[in-house]
């Protein structure tokens, strides 16, 4: 990658490497604006097809590529937290003030619930100051029946993926 003066940056030195660095600034892009738009307009988190599939409705032409590198940049900075459903497919969205979110998955729909706060903060705390360990990340996944799909009877296991409430 070259820098301002046409010289290719070497691997590693800052803003050079083609990948920013934590905390430096990046490229405000239409594509990056697209994606945390929808993040923040979906009633939860949405898998990179999904968001692909949104992207594309309201920005024709736009490249799956650049959706999939967006995503990976945006989660790499701490701009949208990455999940997993228990078939492995990722699921992102968009990053709070604790840096993180936590959710809860129904195994009838795949439907992804915000889980409303963070239960580990104060025994984060507790860990560093009583174990003096740094607790640096964490991820909560609570996975059980949304009450749409108690209601239905619909508690018999896993669903398939593309099932899953948009």
């Amino acid at each position: 990658m070259a820098d301002r003066t046409g010289k290719p940056g070497k691997p590693g030195e800052p803003g050079k490497s083609g990948k920013p660095e934590k905390g430096e600034k990046t490229r405000n892009t239409r594509q990056k604006r697209l994606i945390l738009s929808l993040l923040e307009e979906a009633r939860g988190p949405l898998t990179a097809g999904e968001i692909y599939a949104r992207a594309a409705e309201r920005q024709p032409g736009i490249a799956k590529s650049t959706v999939y590198r967006n995503l990976e940049g945006m989660q790499e900075r701490g701009e949208v937290v990455r999940g997993r459903l228990e078939n492995g497919e990722s699921f992102y969205g968009a990053a709070d003030g604790r840096g993180h979110r936590h959710y809860m998955i129904c195994r009838g729909c795949n439907r992804m619930l915000d889980l409303p706060a963070c239960p580990l903060a104060s025994m984060e705390r507790e860990i560093e100051e009583t174990a003096g360990f740094s607790v640096t990340d964490h991820v909560i996944q609570i996975y059980g029946y949304c009450a749409e799909c108690r209601r239905r009877g619909r508690t018999d296991g896993p669903a398939d993926a593309s099932s899953a409430e948009k």
